[in-house]
């Protein structure tokens, strides 16, 4: 019998965002890496800049079957992104979800995501982090307003997980584990938190090399809604490459009508890439 490949359970090293999936309601920003030089993969395409010494790295992900970027330790690399305003997300509910691996936690912060003006009190803005065993979400404006959960001993240290924040405005910061709830807190009304910083993955800008992420991250992923419990399950499962929700996948194979079949008997045919592509969630 012979072996598909790409593996059924792969995402494709090069793919495309389908509008027609309902995670794309409400999508702003993507940081679902391939082997194209796009880093933001949503329908925004926002340029990418290295802030630091080393760029991230590309590398292939084998446990979640997908491409992810290296952030080393002890150096300040990451990627800047600018200061749009929509991920401000002022007077507006969101979501934020995010696949890490950490190999060290020490007391600074792993910063993963951070819209936040980091060097001026009273520190308005967003950020997602690590600190010691625990994980951060956090939500300030520029009155000293904020909004914290904190999930103690979910810090991922030499593992794989999953994490996803959801900001409901004047209400909630729900946290969640690998697709399950962790822990909430209330959330008070937040002001305005613009501020000069730039969007930043791995660090912060100017950014410090104690809080630089040293680990893996992909799926990046903000809304600006809040995601349903199903659509965070099914973000969480390793298996789901394309991220379906409702059978329809958010990630798209490139238009390609034909892909490879690598034979045993090593004569190699082309099928139709629909035969085994066609997976439900």
């Amino acid at each position: 019998m012979g072996r598909l490949y790409p593996r059924m359970r792969e995402r494709p090293p090069e793919f495309t965002l389908n509008a027609a999936s309902h995670l794309f309601n409400g999508l702003q920003f993507v940081l679902a890496p391939d082997t194209s030089a796009q880093v933001d993969r949503s329908s925004w395409r926002l340029p990418a800049m290295i802030r630091g010494t080393l760029s991230p790295k590309l590398i292939w992900w084998q446990s979640l079957s997908r491409y992810a970027y290296e952030f080393a330790g002890n150096v300040v690399n990451c990627f800047g992104f600018g200061k749009p305003e929509r991920l401000y997300f002022d007077n507006v509910s969101f979501s934020i979800a995010v696949w890490a691996y950490k190999r060290t936690i020490s007391g600074d912060y792993g910063r993963i995501l951070t819209n936040l003006e980091a060097l001026d009190s009273p520190y308005p803005g967003i950020f997602v982090a690590t600190r010691s065993t625990d994980f951060h979400f956090y939500l300030g404006d520029r009155n000293g307003v904020k909004g914290r959960l904190v999930l103690s001993g979910t810090a991922p240290d030499y593992s794989t997980h999953h994490y996803c924040g959801v900001f409901r405005r004047v209400y909630t910061i729900t946290g969640y584990v690998d697709g399950a709830v962790a822990g909430m807190t209330s959330l008070p009304e937040i002001g305005a938190i613009t501020h000069n910083r730039e969007v930043c993955i791995g660090n912060f800008d100017p950014g410090w090399a104690n809080q630089n992420w040293n680990g893996f991250l992909t799926d990046i992923m903000l809304w600006s809604r809040c995601l349903t419990e199903s659509e965070i399950a099914a973000l969480a499962d390793p298996s789901n490459v394309d991220l379906r929700v409702g059978n329809v996948p958010l990630i798209l194979p490139p238009r390609r009508r034909f892909w490879p079949v690598v034979s045993e008997q090593a004569i190699p045919k082309m099928v139709p890439w629909h035969l085994f592509q066609h997976i439900g969630v």
